[in-house]
């Protein structure tokens, strides 16, 4: 993220490229069907199919004004 820092998110691109690059290390962490999303050392105390699906849902806070701004992403779309 080296290259945010210096540019300060100055446009809706910059910011479009900084949730990609934030959302990168989910990439290989999805379930077979992309429903749910398995991370390691969650801290939680719910069950882990809970603790998957909110993983899963976290990012769409993202990604849901990512796609409404024109954005696009073929993982995260499929």
């Amino acid at each position: 993220m080296k290259n945010f820092r210096i540019n300060n998110l100055k446009s809706k691109q910059d910011y479009q490229k900084l949730l990609l690059e934030l959302l990168t290390p989910l990439r290989g962490r999805y379930s077979e069907g992309r429903g749910r999303l398995t991370l390691a050392g969650a801290g939680a105390c719910y069950p882990q199919e809970v603790i998957e699906l909110e993983a899963f849902a976290r990012p769409l806070w993202g990604l849901a004004p990512f796609w409404a701004g024109g954005g696009r992403d073929e993982l995260f779309e499929e």
